[in-house]
């Protein structure tokens, strides 16, 4: 009994000295290679690299519609880069005629630098100056599983149209028993991702989906980011998990319909946008 002591006390003396490590990769798990390409899938958008208030360049991508219903910047979750999310945008394009801008954060895909949580607002903050300067007015922000953390405190600072949220966590704290269940492992945390807190100071509309089979971030979380919200409306995802498509028939018209009774506000020609964005175009294959 003694040894097993021993060997207990060793394990979480090692888990304490490891954890800032852990941690870090418990939240971000990016990749650097696109595994799809947008040329060899027959889809016309724009690469684009732009610089973060701090010095870091990022990599996006302008999926841009002809049909202009509105301008969504995308954050995506915790793990891949953007190519990963190619389809959907895709998707939310040819089917709802949005324009998309996907970008990566910092140590994502093409992007520069390395994660961490005061980069991810850095990050989103440069990638809004170009979903104005891109799309000419004031874009619909939307936010999946970590990318809803940047995507709220976005929607707190700045003007937006509209907040998507997609299976919103409530916290870190809430998160880090279901990841790594070891009892005190809350008071480790130095990484916050506290959606509850701050989602109370957005004022524009708000459309959060979350899936009812969602194992990896509970729909009570979800509920939770509701009920702290202030305008939200709650759409339950019957049957779908965390990482099942959001590109159904049905939920595209939760998206629709969200969309259709949005404000918009196109910016003046004399309007000034900060930074500097560079294009690759990618065209169509035949």
């Amino acid at each position: 009994m003694l040894g097993s002591a021993i060997g207990v006390g060793a394990t979480l003396i090692l888990i304490w000295l490891l954890f800032p490590y852990l941690e870090k990769r418990m939240v971000f798990s990016p990749t650097r290679e696109w595994d799809m390409d947008p040329r060899e899938m027959g889809i016309s958008c724009q690469e684009i690299t732009f610089e973060t208030e701090d010095g870091i360049w990022l990599s996006g991508l302008w999926l841009e519609s002809p049909e202009s219903e509105g301008v969504v910047l995308y954050a995506h979750g915790n793990a891949g880069n953007l190519s990963h999310r190619i389809p959907m945008a895709e998707s939310w394009r040819r089917d709802l005629g949005l324009s998309v801008l996907l970008f990566d954060y910092r140590g994502y895909g093409r992007s520069l630098g390395m994660p961490n949580e005061p980069g991810l607002l850095k990050d989103i903050r440069a990638a809004y100056d170009q979903a104005l300067q891109l799309g000419g007015e004031i874009p619909i922000v939307a936010g999946r599983s970590l990318g809803t953390v940047p995507a709220i405190q976005l929607a707190v600072e700045q003007e937006i149209r509209g907040l998507l949220l997609d299976s919103p966590l409530v916290s870190a704290e809430r998160m880090a028993p279901l990841v790594l269940p070891l009892p005190g492992i809350h008071r480790l945390l130095s990484i916050q991702l506290d959606n509850v807190s701050a989602i109370g100071g957005v004022r524009c509309p708000i459309l959060i989906l979350h899936g009812e089979q969602d194992r990896v971030i509970p729909i009570e979380q979800g509920r939770e980011v509701y009920e702290a919200a202030r305008g939200a409306r709650f759409v339950l995802l019957e049957g779908l998990g965390h990482n099942d498509p959001r590109t159904t028939p049905e939920i595209l018209s939760q998206i629709r319909h969200f969309v259709s009774v949005l404000p918009r506000c196109e910016l003046s020609t004399g309007c000034l946008v900060k930074g500097a964005v560079h294009l690759n175009f990618f065209g169509n294959v035949d």
